[in-house]
């Protein structure tokens, strides 16, 4: 039986790359893969339906971890993660055990989205190994030479470097990243129907992690800065360390009439088909899954530009901002609430241009990808 490898970080958590890597475990077992997914550590509850995906971590958390990357202290997962880094035995037991697991398996593909992870893999010396590193952010997210550096060292033991877009293959290309190439996120559902734009709710929906790459103190100034017709409401779904400042946000505006922070939903394609509008504030995306699902569910975008990825999907398809700029981004709030008929047209050519990310097709150029590759080095 052909099988496949799939190395993240954390599987349970509720975010765009699990999204990402459930609609292909799920698109990989229909096709008669065996699945298996490897987390560094699960430390979140949940997550999405990864069908009939064999599950496991490479790292078992010491009760430090676990404190470090409590909600309560903030944004110290990473910090967790450096631990990790610095203690080698764990480094080196997580490297035979994903050694055993290919030794066992000898699957047709690892497919890493992860940094540490793709260290960790590229390091562990498997053999006959086809070791596929995608990075799920634009080449402009990287903010400091670390990481690259950390991507040509696993680029150059790796079979394949992905990028999202060509745009971001060439830059990485450019930076000494070896092997890069693009291969795009595939839609994750794609409705038989929508509800046109006169039937939907007056609701402008974002969804992401509460994280400072999502901005969304920025979308709601821009909120209390456009000009809303009459019962208009902006729902925020996610969760993070900066639920608490984002709702600071919402009170000091005086907004808790027009904007709710709700918690995570699964519900992703219900609250989509009901809504009118997509905010995407975010500094950087790579190609945003939710944004793809938004084009799916017909709703138009309102964007920053953060990255040439929401270029290629926002375009025509939505209005485009400068990142960070609250009155740009507030101008074309009040432009898509007061112009249904440019909605409409919106709607329309984001649903033709979600087609072109469809599942079955973009699996297809993973199975040629795999099968042309050369072995890892």
């Amino acid at each position: 039986m052909k099988s496949i490898v799939f190395l993240c970080d954390d599987a349970r958590e509720v975010g765009g790359v699990q999204r990402v890597l459930a609609t292909l475990a799920r698109e990989f077992s229909r096709r008669g893969y065996h699945v298996v997914i490897l987390s560094l550590a699960e430390r979140a509850a949940g997550g999405f339906d990864y069908g009939n995906a064999e599950r496991g971590t490479l790292f078992t958390e010491s009760r430090l971890h676990r404190f470090l990357q409590r909600p309560a202290l903030g944004n110290l997962h990473l910090r967790g993660r450096r631990l990790f880094r610095l203690r080698p035995i764990a480094y080196r037991r997580a490297q035979t055990k994903l050694r055993n697991l290919v030794d066992r398996l000898r699957p047709d593909a690892i497919i890493v989205f992860d940094t540490l992870m793709a260290e960790i893999a590229t390091e562990a010396h498997l053999k006959d190994s086809k070791i596929i590193v995608q990075f799920h952010n634009s080449f402009a997210s990287i903010a400091d030479g670390h990481v690259i550096s950390a991507l040509r060292r696993v680029s150059g033991r790796a079979s394949a470097f992905l990028a999202l877009t060509e745009e971001d293959a060439e830059q990485f290309d450019r930076a000494g990243v070896a092997r890069a190439t693009a291969m795009p996120n595939p839609v994750s559902f794609y409705p038989a129907a929508v509800p046109d734009v006169e039937d939907r709710q007056r609701r402008v929906v974002a969804i992401g992690r509460l994280h400072p790459q999502k901005d969304f103190t920025m979308l709601v100034e821009a909120w209390a800065t456009a000009e809303r017709p009459a019962g208009w409401h902006l729902d925020i779904y996610g969760e993070g360390f900066e639920r608490s400042a984002i709702q600071d946000a919402i009170e000091r505006h005086q907004l808790t009439n027009s904007v709710t922070l709700h918690s995570p939903s699964r519900e992703v394609e219900a609250l989509l088909s009901r809504a009118a509008i997509f905010a995407l504030s975010s500094r950087y995306e790579g190609l945003c899954m939710v944004a793809l699902e938004a084009l799916a569910c017909g709703l138009p975008i309102v964007s920053t530009r953060s990255g040439p990825g929401t270029t290629q999907l926002v375009k025509s398809c939505g209005l485009l901002s400068e990142i960070g700029d609250v009155h740009g981004f507030a101008a074309n709030l009040t432009r898509l609430m007061n112009e249904p008929e440019l909605r409409r047209m919106f709607s329309t050519a984001g649903r033709m241009k979600a087609r072109q990310y469809d599942i079955d097709e973009t699996v297809t150029r993973w199975q040629r990808l795999i099968d042309d590759l050369p072995y890892a080095c």
